[in-house]
């Protein structure tokens, strides 16, 4: 895995805290702002870190950025359970550094040090030709926006982008190949979410035109007459802006609402097998909930994949649950639904049950069932890193 960096503006200490706890993450957390830099050391829900004025400024204030290191940390003798250290940290004085540091400057180097992973928009360039798209790299960087060029109709293998900008060949070269770059188009349609797409080109051919449209190209821009000249700088100045629209709808299809607090744990659990991200998700849920199971939605069963505070964990659920099969055709979380039909050894009748859907394109395929809400806890936080969850737990 490699670094991933932050604004604590997005992703408050106690949620990132709460996260790499949830995923047993071993590593540094340095924290940067204008009251100084630190580093706290994280290895499986432990933290070991002093109440420094960074440390203080970033709790209490939100102030500046942070960036994960993940790797093996030696062994020291003043850990503590990351609850511990919140409690002790919401309780410690707050009181401003008289030696404030420059903040913007401290960003600019920790950034510099550092490339940006989880904030980050990954576009893919597909053009015929891909040159007029080199000199856009720098200028599309300087936005967060991560570029990748490729010279034909073909998706990079095993990689997620944020959008696509499909740039057809001049006319002379496109003949009898309409097919081949709407192939790419409709790959991009079949992500999870689905990729939208920027169709460059093309136009004058108006049976390519109304199959562009028809697979789902977001927006169509005749493609400039040249590289230089005030056409080329329009085109330039239209695609960024045309992007930077698409782009600003919430990232990966999820609101935007705790949407940095989902990217850092789909961030840390890019590289882990499904089940190990199981084991997080219901440490997650373990924070809100005294029970709950993970479980997949079958033809004729509810297999379970885990589960916290039953004893014993059932294999598996039947179907035809009415308040279950509801929220499977529906798509939409239950929120603390009294409910009038027994599951047996799950919850009884009149009981409180939280229900979150897990859903990719073909619909909901699986279901975390929770009761027992701690008072003061607040799911949405769970709700949002379920969203997106499902293709890295192995549904």
């Amino acid at each position: 895995m490699r670094a991933i960096v932050g604004r604590l503006a997005d992703l408050s200490l106690p949620e990132l805290l709460r996260l790499l706890a949830a995923a047993s993450a071993s590593g540094e957390l340095a924290l940067r702002n204008s009251h100084g830099d630190c580093q706290l050391r994280i290895a499986s829900g432990m933290v070991e870190g002093v109440f420094s004025p960074p440390v203080l400024a970033a709790f209490h204030r939100r102030e500046g950025s942070f960036s994960f290191h993940p790797g093996p940390v030696p062994a020291q003798a003043d850990w503590q359970p990351m609850e511990e250290f919140l409690v002790r940290l919401a309780r410690w004085p707050w009181v401003s550094s008289p030696q404030a540091k420059d903040e913007l400057s401290e960003l600019r180097e920790t950034l510099s040090e550092v490339a940006p992973v989880a904030a980050t928009r990954r576009v893919l360039v597909v053009a015929g030709d891909p040159r007029p798209y080199r000199g856009m790299e720098v200028e599309w960087g300087k936005r967060g926006w991560e570029v990748e060029i490729a010279g034909g109709p073909s998706w990079p293998v095993e990689k997620d982008f944020d959008a696509l900008v499909v740039h057809l060949p001049g006319s002379a070269t496109l003949a009898g190949q309409g097919d081949l770059w709407l192939g790419i188009l409709r790959k991009a349609q079949e992500q999870q979410p689905p990729v939208p797409v920027v169709w460059v080109g093309g136009l004058a051919d108006s049976r390519l035109r109304h199959e562009a449209v028809q697979a789902g190209a977001a927006f169509l821009l005749p493609a400039p007459a040249g590289e230089v000249g005030e056409a080329a700088r329009w085109f330039r100045e239209d695609l960024t802006v045309v992007l930077e629209r698409l782009l600003q709808k919430p990232l990966r299809g999820v609101a935007s609402e705790g949407g940095a607090f989902r990217e850092f744990f789909l961030a840390l659990h890019a590289e882990t097998t499904p089940e190990e991200t199981r084991a997080s998700l219901l440490r997650l849920a373990a924070h809100s909930f005294s029970r709950g199971l993970l479980v997949a939605v079958g033809d004729e069963h509810l297999n379970v994949l885990g589960g916290f505070g039953f004893s014993p964990i059932p294999k598996r659920l039947p179907r035809g649950i009415e308040v279950l099969e509801r929220v499977i055709t529906e798509g939409t979380r239950l929120e603390e639904q009294s409910v009038s039909q027994e599951i047996p050894g799950i919850v009884g009748s009149g009981d409180a049950l939280w229900v979150f859907p897990l859903r990719r394109r073909e619909g909901t395929v699986g279901l975390l069932l929770a009761s027992g809400k701690y008072p003061g806890a607040d799911p949405r936080e769970l709700a949002q890193v379920l969203a997106g969850a499902a293709a890295l737990v192995g549904l």
